[in-house]
Formats: C-alpha cells, structure tokens, sequence
C-alpha cells in the first residue's frame, strides 16, 4: 500500500472577550486582562496546557486602537515586551510569561493587546490516512496602562427613525475603555404595550472613540410604534434615550 500524506490544516478561533478563564482546546490562559496602574511596571500571565502532550506557543505585542466604527487595528509595539516570546509547554503543565511596560501613563489610556498564538505540532495519529483538520487557537489577551486619573464618560448621540430604521451611536466621551454590554431597543405602541424589542451585543470602546448601531423595525410594527426606549448598560454605566415614533418615520 502506498503511503497516503495527510493533509493539515489550519483553523484559528480568535478569543478576545470571555468573562473567566481564556481558553482553547488544548491550554488556559489567566488573567484574561490586564491593568497596569501608574507606578506597576511588571505583571504575569500563567498558561497551563491541559493536553497529555506539549503545545508549542508563540507570542506577539500589539498597540491596540480603533476605526472609525469601533472596529480593532492592531500594529507592532515595544511599549509593552513578553518573555519568552517562544515556549514549549510539557502535557500538564503549565508556565509563566513576564510582562514588562516600558511606557508610563498619561492622560489617557494606553491600549495593547499581547496574542497568543498556538504553533502546528506534530502528533498527528499515524493511522489516520486521510484529510486532516487541526484546530489552533489564537487568544488576544487585553493590556491596559491606565490613566493617572481616570475620567469614565458614555453618550448615546445621533439617533433617527428613518425609513423604518433606527440608528444611534454609543461615544466613549472619557479617558478609559469601556466594555459595551448590551444596547437595548424597545418600541411601546399607543397604550404604552411593548410590540418591538432589539439586543444587540457590545464590545470594547476605546476612548475618543464611537460605535454606530442600525436596527431595522419591520414596517407593519413601525407604523404600530408610538415610542423607542433605548438603553446601552456598560460594564461600568447605563444611559437611557427615549423618542417619540411618527408614520412617517416607518416609510421609505
């Protein structure tokens, strides 16, 4: 029988926001945040590889900021180094990673991101002949310099009704990110009855920066509408707009 090579390939789930410990299929990563106060210079990172053989680890130092609707852009940074950039952890153990900043706070906050990235290894079980598909796992674990003083401000601005589609954005007015939790839609009809309900899930929000939201109310549930409530809870705040609904509002 002729040799059959198999064929590996690479899939990467991106875990940047989870409540507790980050983790993948085969290691842990905790914390999942870090805050560096004004006078810290230095913090750790432990990774525990749960699998029974070594997973390889590489390492990379973002300066984290955002577009103009909130989306992330990452560029290489010597504000912040880790070490060891490679490692290799045995089955069942786990390791420390040193952070260092070498950056000192401002005004505002500093906004970094430090990825983990799993490398390909190979234990690949040798009586499997045919395609094989191997999930790696890339974890974006957030860096914080935090301000010397921190200054936290939310707003909701710019929101329409317009051809049956509700826009409004949620703007980081303060000096430290913020952790969108939910933005909230409810529509009550003439007797004060919700008819229309809309969760959106949030994310980061940088500050300076802003996120703009479009939900779309299907018409015949417009036209019932008299009010939308708006609310966006936050990790740290919640805001409340409220407008009034008209039949114009609900046509093309």
């Amino acid at each position: 029988m002729k040799p059959v090579r198999s064929l590996i390939g690479t899939l990467f789930a991106i875990v940047l926001l989870l409540p507790l410990a980050s983790h993948g299929a085969d290691f842990s990563i905790s914390p999942v945040r870090i805050s560096f106060a004004a006078q810290q210079k230095a913090d750790i990172i432990m990774v525990k590889n749960f699998k029974d053989t070594p997973v390889s680890l590489q390492l990379s130092v973002m300066a984290w900021t955002q577009d103009d609707d909130a989306g992330d852009v990452t560029v290489p940074t010597e504000d912040i180094i880790a070490f060891p950039k490679l490692l290799t952890i045995k089955g069942g153990e786990e390791q420390m990673i040193r952070i260092g900043k070498r950056t000192t706070a401002g005004e505002v906050e500093k906004t970094y991101r430090i990825f983990i990235e799993e490398l390909p290894g190979k234990d690949v079980d040798p009586a499997v002949t045919g395609p094989v598909i191997r999930t790696l796992t890339r974890v974006g674990i957030p860096i914080f310099v935090l301000p010397l003083k921190e200054q936290p401000s939310m707003a909701i601005d710019r929101v329409q009704l317009s051809g049956g589609q509700l826009a409004l954005t949620v703007r980081n007015d303060g000096n430290t990110h913020f952790v969108t939790r939910e933005v909230r839609v409810t529509g009550h009809d003439q007797d004060g009855k919700p008819i229309f309900q809309h969760d959106i899930a949030g994310w980061y929000l940088l500050s300076g920066h802003e996120k703009r939201y479009q939900i779309e109310v299907p018409r015949d549930v417009c036209l019932q509408l008299r009010q939308l409530d708006m609310e966006v809870v936050t990790d740290n705040s919640s805001r409340s707009e409220r407008i009034d609904v008209t039949p114009e509002m609900c046509s093309p």
